[in-house]
């Protein structure tokens, strides 16, 4: 069967692992695969799945995503016999509902995918009943049925190596390469539906198919530069943790590695950030959300200031870079509050910081307070808000009397710009260095941080000479690379 996948956000997102798993499955059964990594436009789109023949067109599907995916799919056009469907965390947190307002879709799969994806096609063989199948979300001449929800995948190892071979952002070279070494979080912070998409139980994969992962993609990709472990509790078991970073090391791997998803500050000690440093990590990011007492209580986090404090103390002593991510506009917060955030991040001494507008998300308890807040107002429609905020156009899906939307923009702004955080003001589009987007940047320095233009001019000159510099090391990278598959192909 041919089958084509659509992330419009992959490219901007630094990937889609699950697709990688998808991909690897079906392409062990024989299928043939191909992954569209970018919006690339509807005619661009038909084009590639008439190029490729597609009998299965699946569209992945996070809630900063969903309309304008929605309107994509609504403009496919297909071969008379193929199928559409969907799945996603948003179809896992909202499937049936989505289903129902959007008939377009034949079909959603609910929850981790690999094992439905083959019993869905099996289906479309007619090999399968497909109220049978667990973890799918149908529709007949009834209307929208919801069938058994399939269990999370016990055994990690029954996985194959996910395989982004088959990507379209991938074809010329493959830079950041992205890993889980483990499923599931036991947390329960009012902010995250991260228990509900992945499982609160955590799951490991074994160390040598961790390895063994590492060694394929160094092999397969000679243009890696970065990998990014994307577990959401990395560091959760820290012995788990030391010996991982002790195989690296043992291995002589020579990678360069980051944590972008961010770790837990009280499940970090002096031992584990020596040997993430020594096994080639250079960057971490650290989820604080708010630097108010009141606040971060609030969100039920399980730490406390104090453990940021001194788990942010161990990656610094050690040489690693770390990030800073805040929420603006919590439940219960206001703008003096979320300058709190700001402080207590400049008390941190991060090497910067990341600030978001709090945008609840279903089957939280963060997205009941935040409707149930004195004098909430609803502003848009919760599909149409992102969880970044590019070309420079924050914006809230809600706000309250006391807590107005201009003022929540306004902390934004002032803790973004304070920590030299300017990716809020790109059109991915476009050039980074578009005129445009200059122009842009430099209104909104004068309107929300006019003391600090001095400061922001130097930023943003180290900013462009290290970007200049990433170019054209880049380039050569790239014609290295030509050089070396031109060679393979003349033995």
């Amino acid at each position: 069967m041919n089958i084509v996948f659509i992330d419009i956000n992959a490219l901007k997102n630094g990937g889609n692992i699950g697709l990688g798993y998808l991909s690897a499955v079906l392409l062990e059964k024989g299928h043939r695969v191909h992954v569209i990594g970018n919006d690339i436009g509807i005619d661009a789109i038909n084009k590639r799945i008439a190029e490729k023949d597609a009998d299965l067109i699946g569209f992945s599907i996070r809630s900063n995503d969903t309309r304008r995916i929605v309107q994509l799919a609504n403009g496919i056009k297909r071969k008379k016999g193929s199928h559409l469907i969907c799945g996603g965390p948003n179809i896992t947190v909202n499937g049936f509902s989505f289903m129902q307002e959007n008939p377009c879709f034949e079909m959603a799969i609910s929850g981790e995918a690999e094992e439905t994806i083959l019993d869905v096609v099996e289906f479309l063989q007619g090999k399968k009943n497909l109220r049978e199948i667990k973890g799918v979300i149908g529709r007949d001449a009834k209307g929208v049925f919801i069938n058994e929800k399939r269990d999370f995948t016990k055994d990690l190892e029954s996985l194959p190596i996910p395989d982004y071979r088959v990507f379209d952002i991938y074809e010329k070279d493959l830079r950041v390469y992205g890993i889980i070494t483990s499923r599931g979080c036991p947390y329960n912070c009012t902010y995250c539906n991260g228990p509900t998409v992945s499982g609160k139980k955590l799951r490991y994969r074994s160390l040598d198919k961790v390895i063994e992962e590492l060694v394929r993609a160094k092999r397969t990709y000679p243009a890696l530069r970065w990998v990014d472990i994307l577990d959401d509790n990395f560091t959760l078991n820290i012995k788990r943790a030391k010996e991982i970073c002790q195989a690296m090391i043992d291995k002589k791997l020579n990678l360069q590695w980051r944590l972008p998803n961010g770790i837990r500050a009280d499940k970090i000690d002096d031992e584990l950030a020596a040997l993430m440093k020594k096994a080639g990590c250079k960057l971490v990011k650290i989820g604080i959300e708010s630097g108010s007492p009141e606040i971060f209580e609030s969100i039920n986090k399980g730490e406390t200031l104090g453990h940021i404090e001194h788990g942010i103390s161990f990656l610094r002593k050690n040489g690693m870079r770390v990030e800073g991510s805040f929420i603006i506009g919590l439940p219960l917060s206001s703008y003096e509050k979320d300058l709190e955030s700001v402080r207590f991040a400049k008390k941190l001494n991060l090497h910067t910081a990341t600030f978001h507008i709090f945008c609840p998300l279903k089957k939280t308890k963060a997205y009941e307070q935040a409707y149930e807040q004195k004098g909430v107002r609803v502003l848009k429609d919760e599909q149409e808000t992102p969880i970044e905020y590019f070309s420079g156009k924050p914006y809230s899906v809600f706000d309250t009397v006391d807590y107005p939307e201009k003022d929540r923009i306004r902390a934004f702004m002032k803790g973004n710009l304070r920590f030299n955080h300017y990716l809020f003001t790109r059109d991915f589009s476009k050039s980074p260095f578009a005129i445009d987007r200059a122009l842009l940047l430099a209104k909104i320095i004068i309107q929300y941080d006019p003391l600090y233009i001095p400061v922001h001019i130097v930023r943003l000159a180290k900013k462009f000479i290290l970007a200049a510099g990433f170019r054209v090391k880049l380039a050569l990278t790239r014609a290295k690379t030509d050089k070396l598959q031109l060679k393979e192909k003349n033995i």
